[in-house]
């Protein structure tokens, strides 16, 4: 059979193409699949890894809202304005479920602070003792954990210090549990809280029972507390008072190491760079909180806890006080009704006694008086100038009212007050001067070291304001009174000056002196003419000046003089300072009315028109007598601005001008007492500011950076020849006021 050629290929040939063209398909098939999973494999890790990204933003920038809460909190408590950082913490937080959350970007970026208080306040108090204390937690209450420690060993420790009261051991107590805002401590003895103002309470823990040193801003050298747990106390960022030393410190970082909680880091504003706490001390915590911060972006939270302080060592700002006359401070002691328990006397030997006077509007028998001062065995030799005695002396406060001063500061680490006091001299006094004392206490490298010869004060330091008669500035001067507390210049020579002075005790233990500022008042010993009541010439404010129209002396009885003292935290350039302000007063007894000095009340302080501020033992109250109660008749705490410049006091339209505050641009008409600074203080001593308002000095000598037990604060001085019974000088009318509330 013939065989037929094809153009075909041969059917087996056929066949394996068929399976090649098959195998390619389903290889094509196979890999379109593959790269259809990887693409959507690589779809989904791209778009996980997107989400991812954007989750981890969101929770960064969470935790960027946590922390603008945290510095928000900072900012309030640092900048408080005239209610205070308490008020502003608290304010943050207003104790419900939720909280507050404060919108940064609404519905996008919010965070909140949960505020938990380490301390409690009282209501206002009632003035009587009570062992039972009951006080509130603001926000939302005690923090989480929170517990009264007790010693690692068992057994309670803890004490509790109630407003100005010292610290007091803890009996019992009822709500110190978390969450808790009210809280009642029964204690092991009475405390007393002052009629209308309330108090923190806040926890006084001790130490071990061995004495530890310190060294300022070292982690080598902590402290450990006799207490075994950190419940009650912040764990960072710390404050707290070492009451008796008046030493206020800040920590770093609290942290509990076998079994007894240590504080590290530790520092304080003074120059020493180490301290020693003894054994057994109890140290007072300072009003702390617990900060819950949370930040929420979108739906992701980031939330962590800090602590702050209300007040710090550096704090910027000092908190608000109450405004009360301190209680130790009756009115037979400060008036000197036979007795003179407003002042420590336990150094003046018989240099100050009670004496009887003539005073204006009649005979008053009870005045502190100072004697003795220029005889021999009580003058002694000017350690600045060798070879000229001088009679000085100055009766501080008594340990009582000394105390209560302390306690004020010890619970608001700041203190201010208003001190007066009215004076007499004797008709045949011809110089001398008297006045305040204050912020006066011991200089630290000589305390409680006994001064040589008859100055009992030799080695204490601080401000005084006093009224000035002396015969010249130069060597020769017999007056007895300290030539570098006279303005310079013999134009003032038998002048009587209101003058602010210094006392600041060197290294070597040498009191050095030297005069702040000073006003004229006029000449005294120029009788007046009784049927015009002037003097030729006419002084510069004649209300004040004493031998008017009978024998009373070179200045006039009852001559009020005053000051306001207060601490200042004034922040420029972003750097926060430590100042005293200090603002001078004066007022008189005089009934009669002068030609140009009128005895109309008006709202200026920086004039001479000011009532009559008689003693207090002519008011109503007192046997026979029918005259308003005006003592004492303090200016409110604000001072405000008059036009530009000058200072006024006032307060719902009622006027409160009983003194002349003295000003470098007195008001006029007729206002010539002019208040004049030393633009030159000697070596050794601070520069003087006259703000703008011309009335207020600034100083930054002094400072209240502790406030130990010793320190006495305020005193009355007395200087000259006073040589005999009828060369004396006295006191009367003894008021202070601590003032808060700023």
């Amino acid at each position: 059979m013939k065989q037929t050629g094809s153009l075909s290929p041969s059917s087996n040939y056929r066949k394996t193409d068929r399976q090649q063209r098959g195998s390619v398909l389903v290889f094509l098939i196979v890999v379109m699949v593959i790269f259809t999973a990887l693409g959507v494999g690589m779809v989904s890790l791209f778009g996980t890894s997107v989400l991812s990204v954007f989750s981890s933003n969101a929770v960064r920038r969470a935790g960027y809202m946590a922390e603008s809460g945290m510095r928000y909190a900072i900012s309030e408590v640092r900048n408080p304005g005239s209610v205070g950082p308490e008020a502003k913490l608290t304010n943050m937080d207003d104790g419900s479920v939720n909280g507050i959350w404060y919108s940064v970007f609404p519905g996008i970026s919010r965070y909140r602070a949960r505020v938990y208080p380490l301390w409690s306040n009282t209501a206002a108090g009632t003035g009587a003792a009570s062992a039972s204390v009951s006080a509130t937690v603001p926000s939302s209450g005690f923090p989480l954990n929170y517990a009264i420690p007790t010693a690692p060993g068992g057994g309670a420790v803890a004490r509790l210090q109630v407003g100005p009261n010292n610290a007091v051991a803890i009996s019992s107590v009822a709500g110190a549990t978390p969450g808790s805002k009210t809280v009642t401590y029964t204690l092991a003895s009475a405390v007393t809280i002052p009629a209308g103002v309330y108090s923190y309470a806040n926890l006084a823990l001790p130490t071990t029972n061995a004495s530890q040193t310190i060294t300022k801003g070292s982690s080598l050298t902590p402290l450990v507390l006799n207490i075994n747990s950190l419940s009650a106390i912040p764990e960072k960022n710390g404050t707290f008072m070492d009451s008796t030393a008046g030493r206020l410190y800040a920590y770093q970082t609290a942290r509990l190491v076998g079994g007894y909680v240590q504080l590290e880091n530790i520092t304080w504003t003074q120059a020493t760079t180490t301290s020693i706490i003894p054994a057994n001390r109890y140290l007072v915590f300072s009003q702390a909180a617990r900060l819950d911060l949370t930040g929420e972006q979108f739906q992701a939270q980031k939330s962590y806890t800090d602590f702050l302080t209300l007040y710090s060592s550096t704090s910027a700002t000092p908190p608000s006080g109450p405004n009360y006359t301190p209680p130790a401070l009756p009115a037979s002691a400060s008036q000197f009704s036979g007795n003179l328990d407003a002042l420590d006397t336990s150094r003046s030997g018989d240099r100050v006694v009670v004496a009887g006077y003539i005073a204006t509007g009649g005979t008053h028998a009870y005045w502190a008086a100072f004697q003795h001062l220029g005889q021999t065995g009580y003058h002694f030799e000017d350690p600045e100038e060798a070879g000229r005695y001088i009679g000085w002396h100055v009766a501080p406060i008594s340990n009582a009212i000394a105390a209560n001063l302390q306690a004020s500061w010890l619970q608001y680490h700041t203190l201010n007050y208003d001190v007066q006091v009215k004076v007499g001299w004797d008709l045949n006094q011809p110089a001398a001067g008297t006045g305040i004392a204050f912020r006066w206490h011991e200089n630290p490298l000589f305390e409680g070291q006994t001064p040589p010869g008859n100055d009992p004060y030799r080695y204490y330091q601080g401000y005084g304001v006093t009224y000035i008669i002396y015969r010249d500035d130069n060597h020769g001067s017999s007056d007895q009174i300290p030539n570098n507390i006279k303005p310079p210049g013999n134009t003032l020579n038998q002048r009587l000056l209101i003058v602010l002075w210094q006392q600041k005790v060197n290294a070597a233990g040498v009191p050095t002196k030297d005069w702040l500022a000073y006003a004229r008042l006029g000449r005294p010993a120029s009788y007046k003419n009784p049927l015009t009541g002037e003097r030729n010439p006419a002084d510069p404010d004649q209300k004040v000046t004493g031998y008017q129209v009978w024998p009373d002396g070179r200045v006039n009885d009852n001559a009020t003089i005053g000051v306001r003292v207060e601490d200042k935290f004034v922040t420029a350039g972003g750097v926060t300072a430590r100042y005293n302000d200090i603002k001078v007063f004066y007022g008189d007894a005089s009934h009669f009315t002068f030609t140009n000095d009128s005895r109309v009340k008006d709202a200026v302080a920086t004039n001479k028109q000011r009532a009559r501020y008689y003693s207090a033992w002519m008011e109503v109250g007192n046997p026979g007598q029918t005259l308003p109660v005006i003592n004492p008749a303090w200016p409110p705490n604000n001072f405000g601005l008059s036009g530009s410049l000058l200072a006024y006091w006032y307060n719902n339209q009622t006027s409160y001008d009983y003194f002349s505050m003295t000003s470098s641009s007195p008001t006029a008409p007729y206002n010539t007492v002019t208040w004049v600074v030393n633009s030159s203080p000697r070596t050794g001593f601070s520069p003087v500011n006259l703000l703008p308002d011309g009335c207020t000095i600034r100083t930054s000598d002094f400072l209240l950076e502790s406030y130990p037990e010793s320190r006495k604060e305020i005193g009355l001085v007395g200087m000259g020849d006073l040589d005999s019974a009828s060369h004396t000088v006295a006191f009367d009318d003894f008021y202070i006021q601590i003032l808060g509330g700023y």
